[in-house]
Formats: structure tokens, C-alpha cells, sequence
């Protein structure tokens, strides 16, 4: 017997293993799409008498891969970022997004519609999952500090205005920021006498090197 299978009617293209032949008679079927198809074998003998028989297949889709948008955020501490997932199926089809399960490594917390919602420290980056019917993807989030906009404040210390100055003194600043202060700047006159890197906020200076009569002392800091 030799067995015959072609396709009726589908939305796509339909290929069989064994066709044509006495092997036929066990043939897979390799489907282009899901929808619903109508298969036809046709049995032949030796006499040439045949016989015909259709069967309905239905191709369902199914979850082949989950993609994040985007694959990879940064986001301010206490902000929010929204993360949705591109899905499709074994045929490399668009599909609707399944039910998904959401969940982050670290940095803040995803909610069950794909929101997150950054912490407050910095840090990164973090792992994002979706994860559907075995199936996950995954994206990337880094939390990143608020802009720095408010400037440090700097106070002299020492000397204090009209002090009468002599052989080595100390000038001293009270410097605060509300990041950090990365360094501070000593100026007399206008010119650069040096730099402190941490607190206490002070330089030395050798007054013999400064002509008899009033200075102006003034500073600056950087903030981190």
C-alpha cells in the first residue's frame, strides 16, 4: 500500500516526513503557522484501487520566548520604570502576553503589571524576570543617584576677620555638603595656597611669606 498525504485546506504550509510511499503509512507533519488545517491521505494498492480519508488538525500556539522592553534601564532612586514583555510563539509569531510573573533581584521592588519602582540607594545593575508557562526573559534595571544640585557651604573658621597674624597659622574652614564634599581650596588674595581632601577642612601657612598689612582670605569646596 502506498500513502499519499497533502494538504486541504490551512493557513500555511504543511510538511510531511514520508509521503508517497508504504513509510507514509507514519508520517509527522511539520506545520507553518497555527490555525485550524484539513489533511487528506489518499491509500493506493498495487491495482491502483484507493481510498480516501481527511482529518482536522487544530495548531495551537504556543509560548516559545518572552522578550523585556527595554533590555536595559537606568532609573533615578524613588523613581519608576515600566517594563512590558514582547512575546511569540513557536513559529516565530507575535502572540498575546500570557499571565506573567514579575520579579526583580535587587534595587527596588516590580509589581505584578511589570512596574518598578526604584529604592533609595543607588546600585546596579539588577536582574528584571518575566516568567510564563516555564519560559522567562530577562532585562536589566540600574538605580542611579538624584542629581546633585545643591551647592556645598563654606564657612572660615580661622582667622577670624582682623586677626593679627604671626609666624605659622592654621586656616581652617567648615565645609558641608548634602552628598558630599570632594575637596576644599584655600586662597589668599586670590591665589591658590593649597587643598584639603577630607576633614578636618585646614591647611598651614606660613604668614612670613605674606607682605606686613591686611589679606583676604577666601575658599571654595567641590562637592562629591
Amino acid at each position: 500500500l502506498t500513502y499519499s498525504w497533502a494538504t486541504r485546506s490551512g493557513p500555511g504550509v504543511v510538511m510531511f516526513s514520508q509521503n508517497a510511499s508504504n513509510a507514509a503509512k507514519s508520517s509527522t507533519a511539520l506545520f507553518e503557522r497555527p490555525g485550524t488545517y484539513v489533511l487528506e491521505v489518499i491509500v493506493r494498492d498495487v491495482g491502483s484501487l484507493a481510498i480516501s480519508s481527511e482529518v482536522t488538525v487544530i495548531v495551537q500556539p504556543k509560548l516559545a520566548i518572552l522578550k523585556i522592553v527595554p533590555l536595559r534601564a537606568s532609573v533615578r532612586v524613588g523613581q519608576k520604570q515600566q517594563f512590558q514583555v514582547e512575546a511569540t510563539d513557536q513559529f516565530a509569531q507575535v502572540m498575546p502576553p500570557p499571565s506573567l510573573t514579575w520579579s526583580a533581584s535587587g534595587g527596588g521592588s516590580i509589581d505584578a503589571a511589570g512596574l518598578f519602582l526604584a529604592g533609595a540607594s543607588a546600585g546596579g545593575p539588577f536582574s528584571v524576570t518575566a516568567t510564563a508557562g516555564g519560559i522567562t526573559g530577562a532585562a536589566t534595571v540600574t538605580v542611579t543617584p538624584l542629581p546633585d544640585n545643591v551647592p556645598p557651604k563654606i564657612e572660615i573658621v580661622s582667622p577670624a576677620e582682623g586677626d593679627h597674624l604671626q609666624n605659622s597659622w592654621i586656616f581652617e574652614v567648615s565645609a558641608t555638603d548634602d552628598v558630599g564634599v570632594a575637596y576644599v581650596r584655600f586662597l589668599i588674595d586670590g591665589i591658590d595656597r593649597g587643598e584639603a581632601s577630607n576633614s578636618p577642612w585646614r591647611i598651614n601657612v606660613d604668614t612670613r611669606a605674606l607682605s606686613d598689612g591686611p589679606h583676604t582670605f577666601s575658599a571654595f569646596a567641590l562637592d562629591a
